[in-house]
This record gives structure tokens, C-alpha cells and sequence, in this order.
């Protein structure tokens, strides 16, 4: 559970420069944050576990060899 914890603080802080960390999922095709973004062609409303509601969209991230992650509308 640490090291998901450390991946979420992470690359939320690497996230920061397009609006800020919101949330975080993990599926099958690894972790899939949620950040704030108003300008993603593609956006979600999503809520915060206060329910706060944001626009984002899910960035895919790949765990391997250190964290990479991409952005990707979805």
C-alpha cells in the first residue's frame, strides 16, 4: 500500500503544472489518476471524497522501471 501511496503523491506533484491531483483509480491497465483540467478536449465531472465536483480527465500511468505517466483524455 506504500508504494501506491508514494505513486499517488508523486506524480501529483508532477500533475500540479496541469491543474492539480484529484483522485486516483486502479484497473487492470494499471493506476489511472484524475486531474484537473478546463482545457481537456475531452472532460468528466468528478467528484472528491468531500464531494467537490472538477472537471478532469484520466491520466494513464505506467509503472515500470520508476513511474512514467502520459496524459490521455478519456
Amino acid at each position: 500500500m506504500t508504494d501506491i501511496r508514494q505513486a499517488k503523491r508523486s506524480l501529483g506533484r508532477e500533475l500540479g503544472t496541469v491543474g492539480g491531483f484529484v483522485g486516483v483509480g486502479i484497473g487492470q491497465d494499471g493506476i489511472r489518476l484524475y486531474a484537473s483540467d478546463e482545457t481537456a478536449p475531452v472532460v468528466k465531472v468528478l467528484r472528491d471524497k468531500w464531494g467537490n465536483r472538477y472537471k478532469g480527465f484520466a491520466v494513464s500511468v505506467i509503472v515500470s522501471d520508476g513511474f512514467k505517466a502520459h496524459s490521455q483524455a478519456s
